[in-house]
């Protein structure tokens, strides 16, 4: 999450934090560049293997999964700052990213297609469930900070945390149901 930090480095929200990418490497461009670079060679190299699959739809969920990083971090959307983290980060590392990269470790040459099962659903709704926690638990400690630039994290905006409790409830809900 290097260009998150970049970007939250920029409106100050990361300023006291010890661990963001910029306060560490001591440049926000060269964390700037670092950041991009490792995105673009990631997205080349799984676009490459989506291709030798030959699963488009792999591509597709990873496209989606990167846009939803881009729009929860990057100017001029920055919908993490409205309160859409959470929801974005299950999105992107639970459905999408899970789903793609199951359909790229099951194609073959026998199968260029696995269904998508309940059991794969289940276990990105775990995923992103999982990931999402982490995000949410990361605010805890930068409440103050994401107040003082008007980041409506969901500590910052209480009732967001009713909203996110119970689709995270719904959510485990689902997945135990399968």
């Amino acid at each position: 999450m290097g260009s998150n930090d970049v970007y939250d480095f920029d409106t100050g929200a990361d300023k006291n934090k010890k661990e963001s990418v910029v306060n560490l490497v001591g440049s926000r461009s060269v964390a700037f560049i670092a950041a991009y670079s490792s995105l673009l060679l990631g997205f080349a190299g799984l676009a490459w293997t989506s291709i030798g699959a030959g699963n488009i739809h792999a591509i597709l969920f990873l496209a989606f999964a990167i846009i939803c990083g881009y729009v929860y971090q990057c100017p001029p959307f920055r919908l993490s700052y409205q309160g859409l983290g959470e929801p974005l980060c299950f999105a992107a590392f639970g459905p999408f990213a899970t789903s793609a990269f199951y359909l790229l470790l099951g194609s073959t040459s026998e199968m260029s297609i696995l269904p998508l099962t309940g059991t794969i659903l289940s276990a990105s709704l775990l995923v992103g469930f999982t990931t999402t926690l982490i995000l949410f638990c990361s605010h805890f400690h930068q409440v103050e900070e994401d107040k003082a630039v008007g980041k409506f994290s969901p500590l910052v905006c209480h009732w967001l945390i009713l909203v996110h409790l119970s689709t995270c409830f719904s959510q485990v809900s689902a997945s135990m149901s399968c």
